[in-house]
């Protein structure tokens, strides 16, 4: 006598009772309580939206009251950041993609077309690509720094406040930089903030003769400073010339055009003062005479860009998570609602390809302003994998202060980590502490994107299994807690089980939301009968771990022999789908084959995302099984 009883299975929505997330949180945590920084911000986020994001600790160590007299005051999501050399990308790269996209012609133009007299010392042949890929033989850093007493600013190293005194001195000493020692333009990779103080003079010249911006567009200290050098001068003087144009230029063109278009409205050059008390506070760092133990809340801890008035294309943006998102959706091609004066997406999908994918291996890891996190591209190596265990394929930058940016186009993923990790450091050139946190916390975020599959996998076949084997007679309700995990991004290769133990005839249905699948057993003719949309079935695996692999074709019978059983799928194209037929072992012989399983993709059509610590399986899965052996 057979005992037959249907097992229903109806798996929903369900809230989290433990947080997938909880390493990574832990990681920053931990950075707090080793003082690498006193507080830190993190965001994770996919094509649907945000995973992870979170603030955890203070504004300074042990209620040392920020330089804004603030005690106790907790990092938050509305805290804003000095990003330091992240400016590099969220400011100076995205506008030279923006002005000049993926035209070679116009990225292997010469610097000097755009600002005469920058030929001097041998740069003629520097061109926009060269600054973007750091090869363009300058050195690091200007010599003496512009912050040194010695280059001449006044009041320098640190007046009371940023302004654009010594603006012309430094312009006039860009000009007339030399090229490292024996260095080749576009011979070898040396890390430069001269690289991109020239591009933003070049956007600055750029957006002027476009008419993209014009003097109306200036900050008021600029307007004030420009007006000041025009009143010195008794002759006419053509103020776009001036190095002080094109550095406001620059500023007015990455406010209105990126910053504005994203949306990102607390993110800019010079924060206003009523804004620094929302401000992550700094530390000035000790190689700077005089400046020990000085703490900056509010104004840019990079010495140089700070005695360029606070305005540069290396340093000197102000964000927060929140604006950053906007950005990284941007690049990650996540976001087309975001349109530049075209009324076409900021960034068409070739010059992202461009500036965020390796150039020269052989060379560094270096793509057009971004970095790589490609290990194997030496000497620079993606900053030693600063991004963790993300793919080689991510694009990347890293700020002084503690702050970095990573997308990662293989597993659909984008991280923004800020902290302040100067802020009360003895030697803020140490950036020990800071990478072993980034690479921390790039890996456990890559670890729960990679685990997402495999757990759903994981809970569906055990709950499945356990019905079909009788265990579990009838189940309404399935919660349980899979980690934040887009299935649309990760393609295919993860298995599902649908049944396993002595099995009858009968339904052994699945009803995905605009994906049925269906099968049915017939014990008589041992076959199991599967319906399945194109796209979705791909592989049949079966008792012993054998795998029958499905082509794309109308037609095709495949055998296997799996130990002392032999398989045959037989599969037809019908219509919108196919249909298999395996055959489960010989007629006359109990019936038991372990596991079926396919492989489905896209995962979008099977699986629904819906945020960090919750699953959703858009379907109602029935399993017709036996309480007891059936030996037909």
């Amino acid at each position: 006598m057979n005992v037959f009883k249907i097992a229903t299975i109806l798996v929903t929505t369900a809230a989290a009772t433990s947080n997938p997330w909880q390493s990574s949180i832990d990681i920053l945590q931990t950075g707090i309580d080793n003082h690498v920084f006193p507080g830190a911000v993190a965001l994770v986020g996919n094509k649907n939206g945000t995973l992870l994001r979170v603030a955890v600790g203070n504004l300074t160590y042990d209620s040392v009251p920020t330089p804004m007299g603030q005690v106790n005051l907790s990092t938050t999501l509305d805290t804003i950041f000095d990003m330091a050399s992240c400016s590099k990308v969220t400011a100076t790269t995205t506008a030279v993609a923006l002005l000049f996209g993926n035209d070679a012609n116009v990225l292997d133009t010469s610097i000097s077309q755009y600002l005469p007299g920058y030929e001097q010392q041998n740069k003629g042949p520097i061109t926009i690509r060269n600054c973007l890929l750091h090869n363009a033989a300058l050195p690091p850093d200007p010599t003496p720094n512009y912050w040194d007493p010695k280059f001449g600013c006044e009041d320098s190293p640190l007046p009371s406040i940023e302004n654009f005194k010594c603006s012309e001195k430094i312009y006039n000493s860009l000009l007339s930089q030399t090229l490292r020692p024996n260095a080749t333009i576009g011979g070898a990779y040396v890390y430069s903030d001269l690289s991109f103080i020239t591009l933003m003079y070049v956007v600055g010249t750029v957006a002027m003769e476009r008419g993209l911006v014009t003097s109306t567009d200036f900050l008021p200290q600029c307007t004030e400073a420009l007006s000041r050098i025009n009143k010195d001068h008794a002759t006419d003087l053509d103020i776009n010339t001036l190095g002080l144009s094109k550095q406001c230029a620059f500023e007015a063109y990455v406010r209105l055009h990126v910053f504005k278009t994203l949306g990102m409205s607390n993110t800019g050059y010079l924060p206003p003062q009523k804004e620094w008390s929302k401000c992550q506070p700094t530390w000035i760092p000790d190689g700077e005479p005089g400046m020990r133990g000085h703490a900056l809340q509010g104004q840019v801890e990079d010495g140089n860009c700070y005695n360029m008035g606070g305005i540069a294309g290396h340093a000197g943006v102000f964000s927060t998570v929140n604006d950053l998102e906007s950005l990284m959706r941007m690049w990650m091609q996540f976001d087309a609602s975001k349109k530049g004066q075209d009324g076409q997406g900021l960034l068409n999908h070739e010059t992202i390809e461009l500036f965020t994918t390796i150039n020269n291996h052989s060379q560094s890891s270096r793509a057009l302003g971004w970095n790589t996190n490609d290990i194997t591209a030496q000497p620079d190596g993606g900053w030693d994998l600063s991004c963790g265990n993300l793919s080689k394929e991510t694009f990347t930058h890293v700020g002084f202060t503690g702050t970095q940016l990573c997308g990662d186009p293989v597993l659909g993923v984008y991280t923004i980590l800020l902290t302040a990790r100067v802020y009360g450091s003895p030697n803020t050139e140490n950036s020990t502490g800071i990478h072993a946190v980034r690479k921390s916390f790039g890996s456990a975020v890559a670890k729960v994107i990679r685990d997402g599959p495999r757990l759903m996998a994981s809970l569906l076949s055990n709950v499945l299994l356990s019905s079909a084997e009788g265990k579990q007679a009838s189940v309404d309700h399935v919660s349980t807690v899979v980690p934040a995990w887009d299935p649309s991004s990760l393609g295919c290769g993860t298995d599902i089980t649908i049944g396993r133990g002595h099995v009858n005839n009968g339904p052994v249905t699945s009803q995905p939301a605009n994906a049925p699948i269906s099968a049915t057993i017939n014990t008589n003719t041992r076959q199991l009968i599967v319906t399945a949309p194109l796209g979705i079935i791909y592989a049949v695996r079966l008792f012993g771990g054998c795998r029958i692999d499905t082509p794309a074709s109308d037609q095709f019978a495949k055998t296997k022999n799996c130990g002392s059983q032999v398989y045959t799928v037989n599969g037809t194209r019908e219509g919108r789908g196919y249909r298999f037929y395996v055959d489960l072992g010989t007629p006359g012989e109990p019936l038991t084959f372990a596991t079926l399983v396919w492989t489905a993709a896209p995962w979008s059509d099977f699986l629904r995302w819906n945020g960090p610590g919750v699953y959703a399986v858009n379907a109602t899965m029935s399993i017709f099984g036996a309480s007891a052996s059936s030996n037909q």
